[in-house]
């Protein structure tokens, strides 16, 4: 699992801290077992064009995005049991509930993937 930020395309952060699952069990398990999302926190899902909240204990806000980064489909507030998906995007990025609203995401808003360098 590698670990890193979400920025917009002016630079602004959208969460500073967003895991990305590395192996194909990685991606399967997702947010399954975890903890709730805290502000600041995600993990971001490549490939992926389509989730389930099934099993989970907690609402997340979903941005599908296209392979260069590009939000198509935004569900805030998806609540468990649910399935998502989106036509053309090859990456989900799930965040804290709220987190659509608070950061003002919107379809078009181009988002950035930067793995950080701590040690």
């Amino acid at each position: 699992m590698r670990i890193g930020a979400v920025t917009g395309e002016r630079g602004g952060l959208v969460a500073a801290r967003v895991m990305r699952p590395e192996t194909a069990w990685e991606r399967m398990r997702g947010l399954l077992g975890r903890p709730r999302l805290m502000p600041g926190e995600g993990m971001l899902l490549d490939p992926c064009a389509a989730v389930h909240t099934i099993g989970m204990g907690y609402p997340i806000d979903l941005v599908f995005l296209t392979r260069d980064g590009v939000a198509v489909k935004l569900s805030p507030r998806t609540p468990p049991f649910r399935l998502r998906a989106a036509r053309g995007a090859g990456m989900t990025l799930e965040l804290w509930e709220g987190a659509i609203s608070e950061r003002r995401l919107t379809p078009g808003a181009r988002l950035r993937w930067a793995e950080s360098s701590v040690c």
